[in-house]
Formats: structure tokens, sequence, C-alpha cells
């Protein structure tokens, strides 16, 4: 057998708007069970999503409420320094959770069909 470093003359691949098209060649099969784990999928989201995620979110932002309450406390004379910062920090952390749980849920009742 001899190999060449030169194309054959006599094939040519035509344009990529031009190659064939079989539509049924474009249909793929999921092989999982899907309705089989509907029910779980659905109640984990329920829990993970919705009442995981508020139960952590509401501690979360209890506790930067009392961070911020200790480090005014210590920080009430001072001009700038770190404790400013960390006070900082919890305020926009607890505006993230407040975003992140409010999104959260409009979004579940816009999918859920409430809105």
């Amino acid at each position: 057998m001899k190999l060449s470093s030169t194309p054959d003359p006599s094939y040519t691949t035509p344009p990529p708007n031009e190659l064939p098209y079989n539509e049924s060649e474009e249909i793929y099969e999921c092989h999982e069970r899907l309705d089989e784990y509907r029910h779980f999928m659905t109640n984990a989201q329920f829990w993970l999503e919705g009442v995981l995620l508020l139960v952590i979110g509401v501690f979360g932002m209890a506790g930067n409420v009392m961070t911020i309450i200790v480090l005014r406390r210590i920080d009430a004379n001072a001009t700038f320094s770190f404790n400013r910062l960390l006070m900082s920090l919890g305020n926009y952390v607890n505006t993230h959770i407040k975003f992140v749980i409010g999104i959260d849920f409009s979004m579940s009742c816009m999918i859920d069909g409430m809105f």
C-alpha cells in the first residue's frame, strides 16, 4: 500500500452548506427513566431551593446583623478601621441574601404559575 501526501483528485468535499442532511440522524434518545425520578426531583427541589435556602439565609442574615451590632459598639469612636470594612461587608452580604431569596421565590412562583 502506497501512502501519498497529495489528495485524491477524484474526491472533493462539498462546502458545509451543501452537505447532505438527514433528519433521522438528528434524533436523540434519553435512556434515563425521568418519569420515575420526577417526584424525587420536585421534592428535592422544594426542600433545597425552598426551605433550606430560606432557613440558611435567615440564619446568615441574623448572624450578620449581630456582627454589625457588636462591631458598631466596639468601633464607636474610631474614624476608620477594619471593623468598618467588616460592617460594610455584612451589609453587602445581607443585601445579597435578600436578593437571592427574593429572586428564588419569584422564579419559583413564575414557574408554578402563581403570577
